[in-house]
This record gives C-alpha cells, structure tokens and sequence, in this order.
C-alpha cells in the first residue's frame, strides 16, 4: 500500500515593519490558500489474487504563518511557524473502503539569505513539519 499527498499554496504576505526599518526586518503575518492534489494507490497481492486501485483528488488548502526576520549587514534570517489547513479526502473501493485525508500541517521552520540590493531579497528555508 503506497499512499502520496502532495499540496501546492500560493502565499500571501502582509509585512509588519516600522518606518525606519531595513525593507526585509521585523515581523510579519500571512495567508496562504490553495488547492492540494491527493493520490491514493492500493496493491492488494494474495496468492492466486492481485488487485490494484488508484484514485485521484482534490480540496482547497490553506493557512496561516508568522514570524519574525532580521539583518546583520547584508545577511537576512527568519523564524516562522505555520498552520495550513486541507480538505482533501479521498476513497478507495466499494468491497474495501480504503481513505486518505490530509488535515493540517504544523511546521516550524528558518529563513537564511542574503540582501544583493535593498530591494531583493535571496533566501532558502529549512525547518520541520508534522
């Protein structure tokens, strides 16, 4: 039995910064929605039986994050955390009913990178998500 979940969200971002701050510092707070695709693949395998089953589907995703990023001179870094929010649900047979949901994802992650020009901003992020 595989099962596969993947969700694509386009983000939002509403920054919080004051007036006399560097453009990429301070803390913010954003929305993101979407659409999350799940996949549900079953392989029933029983000597003299094979039987395999594929679903496809999808639900709106979304959520909030916030955190908080700073500079040191030309170097950006950043905390952020995470809510995302799925609807995605999918079933498998009649026989034997076989259900994948993606329900919420909890994340906490970092932000480091670098600032070419004072209004572009370079970065990768790394973290966990459960």
């Amino acid at each position: 039995m595989r099962i596969m979940v993947v969700s694509a969200a386009a983000g939002l971002v509403l920054a919080a910064t004051a007036a006399n701050a560097q453009p990429f510092e301070g803390p913010y707070l954003g929305a993101a929605v979407g659409y999350g695709w799940t996949t549900a693949e079953a392989d029933f395998r029983e000597p003299g039986f094979s039987s395999s089953l594929e679903e496809d589907g999808g639900d709106v995703a979304g959520g909030f994050f916030a955190g908080y990023s700073g500079m040191n001179g030309r170097l950006f870094g950043a905390i952020e955390g995470q809510v995302l929010l799925s609807a995605a649900d999918k079933s498998l047979g009649d026989d034997i009913r076989f259900t994948v949901k993606q329900k919420q994802t909890l994340g906490l992650m970092a932000k480091v990178g670098y600032v070419p020009t004072p209004k572009l901003l370079v970065y990768g992020t790394f973290g966990w998500a459960w």
